[in-house]
């Protein structure tokens, strides 16, 4: 039948998801930590907040969300508290602002399932250079 999934791809698929979370595991338990802050809030600068403000803009790189891309500028200001909440909602947190270890996760277990869109590398690129900045457990 046109549009099912026989067995043989379900399976494939199921192991494929199930790779990718192992994998996700994986980086998150080699990357230390302790390099990245345990939360970042509302006044925070750096590049903690420009990683943060990037892997957004991958998240909802379809731009089809109310928001427009944050300018990743290093500064957690208000259109970066709003993009917070809205994940954060979007994944059953608290809408309080802050990105903490919990929000981070999250973000990287979602970066591996934006990989398969990603054609030009940019959240393999990101995954590499900013998930040692974001909080993560």
């Amino acid at each position: 039948m046109p549009g099912k999934l026989g067995r043989g791809k379900r399976w494939a698929t199921r192991v494929t998801t199930a790779a990718m979370a192992v994998a996700c595991v994986g980086v998150i338990a080699a990357t230390p930590a302790s390099a990245a802050p345990s939360q970042l809030k509302p006044g925070d600068t750096g590049e903690s907040v420009e990683c943060l403000q990037k892997g957004l803009n991958l998240y909802y790189s379809d731009w089809t969300t109310r928001f427009r891309p944050l300018e990743p500028d290093g500064v957690f200001g208000g259109e970066t508290t709003a993009k917070v909440n809205v994940f954060k909602g979007e994944h059953g947190l608290s809408q309080n602002g802050i990105f903490g270890a919990g929000a981070g996760d999250l973000l990287i277990l979602d970066s591996w399932h934006m990989t398969q869109y990603d054609k030009y590398g940019y959240v393999a690129a990101w995954r590499t250079n900013c998930i040692p900045h974001i909080p993560h457990s």
